[in-house]
């Protein structure tokens, strides 16, 4: 699916911050083994997809010189400024895993 005047980019990414948050108040218990696999296979595929968007938007910042004309030293400046508001604030996707501890489970 492509962004369209009927789809804006705007609107495609409010939906995919709604299923995130589907997803993150999902109760995975109630999955099958087989269904918690093919979650983590979803979950990986879109993290991957979502990776390329990020590339994508970022080349268009850099390409574009909207650090510059915003009056930033450079790209990474204009991107810490604008995500240091989201980074100070931890959800629970930045919370630790909790199979991140002893035993690595």
């Amino acid at each position: 699916m492509t962004a369209t005047e009927d789809q804006p980019v705007d609107g495609s990414l409010a939906r995919i911050d709604d299923a995130i948050s589907v997803l993150l108040d999902a109760d995975l218990s109630r999955l099958s083994e087989d269904q918690l696999l093919d979650v983590v296979r979803a979950a990986d595929r879109v993290t991957r997809r979502l990776a390329a968007v990020d590339h994508r938007v970022l080349g268009e910042v850099i390409g574009r010189g909207i650090a510059e004309s915003r009056g930033y030293r450079d790209s990474a400046s204009l991107l810490a400024q604008l995500t240091a508001s989201t980074l100070s604030r931890p959800g629970p996707a930045q919370r630790p895993c909790p199979c991140s501890g002893p035993g690595g489970r």
